[in-house]
């Protein structure tokens, strides 16, 4: 059976046994990097939010064996899970003053979405695209975002330019901007992890603070034996997104003149780029397959930004590409189209 029969069926079957309680249906959720999936709907009387479940860890159930009422058992024990009978007031979105507060931008490479981008507002920045999405606050369904649509500015009456500036200021002012040493980054990582771990496992219960310390600087050190470069995160507060934190320009002149030295940024991903003071060390085309290595590691479709290395110029506050083979870009060259 494909996917698309999986999906009919499934569909069929669920609005069959829910009745006319509640409307079943299929939407096409476009992620990072097109990346979509088609995620079900289940909308009960009465209520106009529904949690969206992906049907495909049920398809490959299907496909090792599971039967049919399994699966459709899984499914509405996810969204009894996950509902919460709330009818949200969408008219609120209709109203740019309502909402102008709650606009922030992020990074998405260019190439890979222009499917997106065709029905998203957005501008040109280097090899990225700088996209629009709002901040959803809500008690009962908890905070999620929501991107911000082409008819939405028809809706709205405003243009992209306005759009930046809305989010240009609430960016920074909501989710911030932070350069930390990559070693202080990794330590919280680990910290967090073990953390967790020990509290999955009671048994470790007894551990102090301090020996977690250890464990995770052990660890590190594991991770990180050979400090040949100086490296620093560059992200925002909620490590989510983040790299459109270059757009706050002055983060990277206020660390650029801190160190007393151009910089080159390796776009690791979504949410956060890597910073490097310029130094006779540091080489272009090594960091390029740092970041060939980076893109290439695990299931990182969705969180993907570029595969170039970006140089900023400490005299003439410009961010570029990085020239392939050139130890800095050429100079006039001029990284940062708009549209």
């Amino acid at each position: 059976m494909t996917y698309d029969d999986f999906l009919q069926k499934i569909l069929a079957l669920l609005q069959d046994r829910l009745g006319e309680e509640a409307k079943v249906s299929l939407h096409t959720v476009y992620k990072n990097n097109n990346c979509k999936r088609e995620m079900l709907c289940i909308l009960e009387e009465g209520s106009n939010v529904s949690p969206t479940i992906d049907l495909f860890p049920f398809y490959q159930a299907a496909c090792e064996g599971m039967g049919t009422d399994e699966i459709l058992e899984g499914i509405l024990a996810e969204y009894r899970r996950n509902r919460c009978g709330l009818y949200l007031d969408v008219d609120e979105f209709r109203h740019l003053d309502r909402v102008s507060s709650r606009i922030v931008y992020k990074l998405v490479n260019y190439e890979k979405n222009r499917e997106l981008l065709s029905t998203v507002p957005h501008r040109r920045f280097l090899d990225l695209a700088v996209v629009y999405y709002l901040l959803i606050e809500n008690h009962f369904i908890g905070n999620g975002t929501a991107l911000v649509q082409n008819q939405q500015l028809q809706i709205w009456q405003t243009d992209e330019e306005h759009l930046f500036a809305l989010a240009d200021a609430n960016t920074e002012k909501k989710l911030g901007g932070e350069i930390l040493p990559m070693e202080e980054v990794v330590r919280s990582i680990l910290l967090d992890d073990l953390s967790r771990q020990l509290e999955e496992n009671p048994g470790n219960g007894d551990l102090t603070h301090q020996e977690v310390e250890r464990m995770a600087g052990e660890i590190l050190e594991e991770l990180m034996p050979e400090k040949r470069y100086e490296m620093y995160v560059m992200s925002n507060r909620e490590r989510y997104c983040g790299a459109a934190a270059l757009l706050h320009r002055h983060l990277l002149a206020d660390f650029a003149r801190s160190k007393e030295s151009s910089l080159y940024v390796i776009p690791s991903s979504i949410h956060e780029v890597i910073l490097l003071p310029e130094t006779e060390m540091v080489a272009p085309e090594e960091l390029r397959n740092m970041l060939r290595e980076i893109n290439e590691s695990g299931n990182r479709s969705q969180e993907y930004l570029s595969d170039q290395i970006y140089y900023y110029s400490r005299e003439a506050d410009e961010l570029l590409i990085c020239g392939n083979g050139a130890e800095k870009p050429p100079a006039g060259s001029d990284g940062q189209n708009e549209e």
